[in-house]
């Protein structure tokens, strides 16, 4: 005998969404597992039998139940961790991503780290960070435009009268 087992009592729409966790391919997987504790705790088992099937301590199983019961499904996410703080602002990043996607350095065809850390005074690890967290590729261009040369201007408007 123990203490009674209270089943945790949710929603239909938090439970169509820790469904959705459990079953999503691209969800980190300590999340998953947390949603699979708050779904096996709705019914009522113990906390021992969660922990087993989940595959954690009772402990962690109790913790979670607290924090789902406390902040309902958000606080089933990772809570901000202590550590240094950003050193880079969003202004400065949103002046990098500006800076690539409307600009050219001079004589140069693209932005390369090294060009874009010197114009905005941060450094070259900087800029790739930010363009790899943003996805941009800036030497990686789909088409090439560039202005045409002055002997080749006349090919181009010959071959434009001819279409």
């Amino acid at each position: 005998m123990g203490r009674p087992v209270i089943p945790l009592i949710i929603t239909d729409e938090e439970q169509d969404e820790l469904s959705s966790w459990v079953r999503r391919r691209q969800m980190p997987a300590a999340e998953q597992q947390r949603a699979r504790m708050i779904l096996l705790s709705t019914e009522g088992l113990p906390g021992r039998v969660i922990a087993e099937r989940a595959g954690v301590t009772t402990e962690t199983v109790s913790k979670w139940r607290k924090r789902f019961e406390q902040f309902r499904v958000a606080g089933l996410t990772d809570a901000p961790r202590s550590g240094r703080p950003r050193s880079i602002d969003d202004e400065k990043v949103a002046d990098v991503i500006n800076k690539t996607l409307q600009s050219k350095p001079k004589d140069a065809t693209h932005w390369s780290t090294t060009l874009m850390a010197k114009e905005t005074g941060l450094n070259a690890m900087a800029i790739s960070r930010i363009w790899r967290g943003f996805g941009l590729k800036p030497h990686r261009l789909e088409t090439f435009s560039s202005q045409p040369t002055p002997t080749l201007w006349p090919r181009f408007t010959t071959l434009l009268g001819c279409i």
